[in-house]
This record gives structure tokens, sequence and C-alpha cells, in this order.
């Protein structure tokens, strides 16, 4: 019994979800919105674009994560929607997952009573992984 226990133990501490936002990253997200923010409540899909270049993934994977982090589908992200993106861009960069086909339940707390974010995409953008 207690062996089995554990495994369990060590195999939960290993198979820690890595689209959990821990506190430190928190911060570093809401200082990084803060510096970026150029609407009265937002970031703009040009802002951004800018920032999230820099983190040097392609523009389908960046288009994946716009789509699953701009949940109202508004062509801005407030800060909740930021820290989405850049956890999920946090996340891929540091190759712990891939970006995923729908938000992890994980990261859409962070907008809770929002609309989901795993509907069909938006074909303003095209199927070519264009991002805002």
């Amino acid at each position: 019994f207690f062996s089995g226990l554990f495994f369990f133990l060590l195999f939960s501490l290993v198979m820690e979800d890595p689209f959990q936002i821990q506190p430190d990253q928190r911060g570093k997200y809401e200082g990084m919105y803060n510096s970026t923010k150029d609407l009265p409540n937002a970031v703009s899909g040009n802002a951004a674009r800018e920032l999230f270049k820099k983190s040097g993934l392609n523009n389908e994977v960046l288009f994946k994560i716009w789509k699953l982090a701009d949940v109202d589908k508004n062509g801005e992200l407030d800060k909740e929607e930021f820290m989405i993106a850049a956890h999920l861009i946090s996340v891929e960069v540091k190759k712990l997952a891939t970006v995923p086909e729908v938000l992890p339940s994980s990261l859409a707390r962070l907008k809770a009573g929002a609309a989901p974010a795993a509907t069909a995409m938006d074909s303003s953008f095209g199927s070519g992984g264009a991002f805002p």
C-alpha cells in the first residue's frame, strides 16, 4: 500500500500541470501586461504581436496561441487573456508541452464566465497562421 502511495505522490509531483500559472509567473505576466498595455484596459493585437514575436515562435504557433487566449474574440487581450497567451508562449518556448487544441481548464479559470476558447477558428485570420 505505502509503496503504491509513494509512487502515486512521486508521479503527481513529476507530472505537475505545465499550464498552471504559478504566483511568481503571474507577477511577471502582470508586469509584462502593464508595460505593454496600449488601450485603457487591454493590449491591442498589434502590441501583442510585436511582443510575442520576440519569443521566436513561428506565426502558426502564435496564431494558435492567439486564438486560445483571445477568449472573447474581440482582437485585443485583457489582463487575463494576456496572461493566458504569455503562459502558453512560455510553456511552448521551454518545451514543457505543446500548445493544446483547446484551452486547458487551469488557464480557462482565469476567464471564468467568458465564452469557451475552443470555438471554430475565425476565418478572418485565414488558415495560413496570420496572427493579428
